[in-house]
């Protein structure tokens, strides 16, 4: 059976536009069916029908999947239908040259489903145009699903901070002077928002009192050292709005939300910890020094599979953090990716950021870049690209991260380590940047002796 009967989906929220194709590709149907498994077995049963009038194997493309497209495409791979997903910038040109008179859904359809059946005659490169929709597993469903939840929780969790923030600088803007900006979301902080915010109340309190004010969902009171500081604020205060009892309100409010966030988001790290027991990708990647389970768990549930990238130079740029060679004539130029998984790009970014501290010869590498003229976040930059190619070769050949590992440069002496000395490093930029407790050692770097941290 070597001839096809090509199909386009178009796939929308509620209902999805398909065109089947002979192996002549003429249109021989189009129907629409609802997202719902009455309108998947519809679509399942014209392709099969299809499949047994024409005698050819059905292959599908549709634009984008996972998103308003599941379960529908998750559906047909299990009752084997292959299906490919689209590359929305090549259609778009194919669209030019296909001639195609207006958009409309039906007419994308039928476009989808012509280019799935002429690929080849144009000959386009079917890495760059159509990519195999593989089925996922389970665990890797599950990872990405958390892992995103958590971070639209982060982000609420951010928002909820900066707006109690505001609320108390209206309010109450000497409980500033006794907790600082990145200690207000801790649990003895909320605990005191959540129960007492009022001033007037506070001053008639005792330290005791205010000490064994805990709220009902957090694990933790005030303490002895917060209530202290706030009696002895509390008592200076003379002038107080008293009218503002709908602001204390919106402050426990916002301040009992951000305890429930809390909690939600240490369930989740645990949840996805459990999850990752049994994905080894996630395993491969959290032993890299610097990849923690958020990271790691972002990570793996973007990727999905090693296998959908030919090298590690498609992985860097599915990541964002490789460029794509864009040179004509005698001019060599990078041209930086637009169009990447930003969700992935800040897992591997925040990976290069811990790992300087964390691994040695992410340091050497951040430390070489620097010298170089470049800046925190373009060295930052390089050494992500630099462990996208280890983590493509630990996810190739299923190895754990190795720490005795030397890489090229350090095995030929280009940077080499000559002793540890205790003076002022000529580098200042770099040790004032990454200023961490760890013992000082000296590098020779092409004739130029760098001190840093190791």
């Amino acid at each position: 059976m070597n001839k096809i009967i090509a199909f386009g989906i178009d796939v929308g929220s509620e209902r999805h536009h398909i065109a089947i194709l002979t192996p002549e590709n003429q249109l021989y149907k189009e129907i629409v069916v609802e997202h719902n498994q009455k309108g998947f077995k519809k679509a399942l049963g014209e392709i099969l029908m299809a499949k047994e009038k024409f005698n050819a194997e059905p292959l599908g493309g549709l634009e984008g999947h996972n998103g308003y497209g599941s379960p529908f495409d998750e559906y047909l791979m299990a009752h084997g239908v292959k299906l490919k997903q689209v590359n929305s910038f090549k259609l778009s040109r194919y669209r030019e040259l296909y001639g195609q008179p207006f958009k409309k859904d039906k007419h994308d359809a039928r476009l989808i489903a012509n280019f799935v059946a002429n690929y080849k005659a144009l000959e386009i490169d079917e890495r760059k145009c159509l990519h195999e929709i593989i089925y996922e597993e389970q665990t890797i469903q599950k990872i990405r699903l958390l892992t995103r939840y958590q971070e639209r929780l982060i982000r609420e969790q951010t928002r909820l901070k900066n707006r109690l923030q505001k609320h108390l600088r209206e309010y109450f803007p000497e409980y500033f002077t006794i907790v600082k900006k990145k200690q207000l979301s801790n649990y003895n902080s909320l605990s005191l928002l959540r129960e007492c915010p009022e001033i007037e109340r506070l001053k008639n309190l005792n330290e005791e009192e205010i000490a064994g004010l805990r709220a009902n969902d957090s694990k933790a009171c005030v303490g002895s050292k917060l209530a202290k500081k706030v009696k002895k604020v509390v008592e200076d205060i003379e002038y107080f709005p008293k009218s503002m009892e709908v602001l204390c309100e919106v402050i426990k409010s916002e301040a009992k939300r951000l305890l429930e966030l809390k909690r939600e988001i240490r369930q989740l790290d645990k949840r996805i910890e459990e999850e990752g027991r049994s994905c080894e990708m996630f395993k491969i990647i959290k032993s890299y020094p610097g990849a923690g389970t958020r990271t790691a768990g972002r990570l793996a549930g973007e990727i999905i599979s090693v296998e959908r990238f030919r090298s590690s130079s498609a992985l860097g740029v599915y990541l964002g953090v490789s460029g794509i060679d864009d040179s004509s004539g005698k001019i060599v130029r990078v041209r930086a990716v637009r169009k990447f998984n930003y969700r992935a790009k800040n897992a591997i970014m925040e990976i290069a950021f811990s790992s300087i501290r964390l691994n040695p010869l992410s340091k050497t590498y951040y430390v070489k870049k620097r010298c170089e003229g470049k800046s925190h976040w373009e060295a930052i930059k390089y050494l992500a690209r630099q462990i996208v190619k280890v983590f493509y070769a630990m996810l190739k050949n299923h190895t754990l991260y190795d720490p005795n590992y030397r890489t090229s440069s350090l095995k030929k002496g280009k940077i080499k380590q000559v002793g540890r000395q205790s003076y002022q490093s000529p580098l200042k930029e770099v040790d004032k940047e990454m200023s961490h407790t760890l013992p000082p050692c000296i590098l020779i770097f092409n004739g130029r002796e760098i001190k840093w941290k190791i």
